[in-house]
Order: C-alpha cells, then sequence, then structure tokens
C-alpha cells in the first residue's frame, strides 16, 4: 500500500502537493481507488474493505488493465448484493509493460464497409506470410485471418452500425514469440462481460462471434488506446515452420 498526504487523483488549486517517488518494474500493477469502493457494504453493514481488494487484485493482476477494473466491480457488486451504492466506485488501474520493438509492423486503413473485408484478409494473410525469420504456419495463418475478419465484421455491424464513411485502422506487428492485431475504431465500446455465452442449443444467435474470436487466437483485449480509440488486440503464438 502505497502512502501520501494528498490523493492521487484530484487537483485543487489552492493545495500544496508533496511528490513522492516509488520504483517501478514491468509487470507492476498501480491500483488507485475511492474509499467507495472498500466502503461499499453487505447486508450486514460490513466494509468489502482494502483486505478483499488486495485479494482480488493478486489474483487478477496477469489480466489486463481494463479486464482487471472489471474483476474489481464484479467482486464488490458480489458483495454488496447491490448494483447501486451510497458513493460512486471509482478505480483507476495502471499495468507496467516492457515495451519490445517489433521485428516487422505494418498498417492498413479500411472504411466501415462489409465490401473491405477481402482486403483486409488479404493484408493479414500476407503479413503473416513474409514475417522475418519464418512465417506462421498455414493452420495459425487462417485461425488469424477468421478472427480479425469477424472482429472486423463486428465493428462495421455493431460499434459503426454499417455507417461506410468511417474508418477502422488495423496495425499488425510480429515478435519472435507472436503476431500481434490491433483494430482502432472511433464507434460504440464493446464491453465483453456484458456478452453472454453462446447457446449451442440453437435457441440464441448472438454470443458466437466473441466465443469464435477467443478460440482462433490466444489472447483477446478490448480497450482504449493512447488516443482514446476502442481496440480490439488480438494474439496468436508465433511457431516458425
Amino acid at each position: 500500500m502505497l502512502q501520501g498526504s494528498h490523493v492521487p487523483l484530484g487537483v485543487s488549486e489552492r493545495e500544496i502537493y508533496e511528490q513522492i517517488t516509488e520504483p517501478f518494474e514491468p509487470e507492476d500493477v498501480f491500483v488507485f481507488y475511492s474509499d467507495g469502493i472498500t466502503e461499499a457494504q453487505n447486508s450486514s453493514g460490513e466494509f468489502f474493505g482494502t483486505s478483499r481488494l488486495t485479494e482480488c487484485v493478486r489474483i487478477n493482476a496477469r489480466l489486463d488493465a481494463w479486464q482487471l477494473i472489471t474483476k474489481i466491480r464484479m467482486a464488490v457488486v458480489a458483495f454488496s448484493n447491490s448494483e447501486t451504492f451510497a458513493d460512486d466506485l471509482t478505480c483507476v488501474v495502471v499495468k507496467i509493460e516492457e515495451r519490445r520493438l517489433p521485428l516487422a509492423c505494418q498498417k492498413i486503413e479500411v472504411q466501415g464497409d462489409l465490401c473491405e473485408l477481402s482486403r483486409a484478409r488479404s493484408f493479414v494473410q500476407e503479413f503473416c506470410a513474409s514475417i522475418p525469420g519464418g512465417a506462421l504456419m498455414e493452420e495459425s495463418i487462417e485461425e488469424v485471418d477468421l478472427a480479425v475478419n469477424e472482429a472486423l465484421s463486428n465493428i462495421i455491424r455493431h460499434a459503426y452500425r454499417g455507417r461506410p464513411d468511417q474508418k477502422i485502422l488495423i496495425g499488425a506487428e510480429a515478435y519472435l514469440d507472436r503476431v500481434v492485431f490491433r483494430l482502432h475504431h472511433l464507434g460504440e465500446p464493446f464491453d465483453p462481460a456484458a456478452v453472454p455465452p453462446p447457446d449451442f442449443s440453437g435457441s440464441r444467435e448472438n454470443g458466437f462471434g466473441v466465443y469464435m474470436i477467443a478460440k482462433l487466437v490466444d489472447e483477446v483485449r478490448y480497450l482504449r488506446d493512447e488516443r482514446g480509440r476502442n481496440c480490439i488486440c488480438l494474439t496468436k503464438a508465433r511457431k516458425a515452420i
């Protein structure tokens, strides 16, 4: 627990702030929270407290920042058995990641039109087949291709609601151990936690796209990038031939 004499979030012009320094390393996670989280109460009047918050962070520390925030909120809601609270639930998570330079990177911008899917698929296939040091295996290329195609279709249909004048930036990066595709857009944000799992009985159609993407790649992240755009990040482990 880091302690300071002032709140780390929020600024008052009349306050005199004292700076403190704390070293950090890759994989460290900083969690800033308001007392609305730790003082959330259950039906018995018991507080959620810092120990439950700490344990929640410890268990889920390997998740990305947005997923960790989601887990914290779910834990508070489950504890209090309520979606409404007497105080605000404010939480900011900062995850320190070691940035490695990619072996190769390319970008392509497409319109929010389903006709652009073929151009995007050609981009994915050509990038995966021309990675320095060895292409992805053919099966892996097909899986990444389908995952990007499904994610792009979801953005066009749901985030942009079929508006063809909108743009989507697709970025590709290759590393020694993985290939990463990022789809950036300014459409409506997507919350994967709000999507129910697919119903294989055939009684409900939604949920299959998100399920299929998760099965085709090794990691899926839904986040906001440094420019405030929505981003779907797809990672596939690299097994060179």
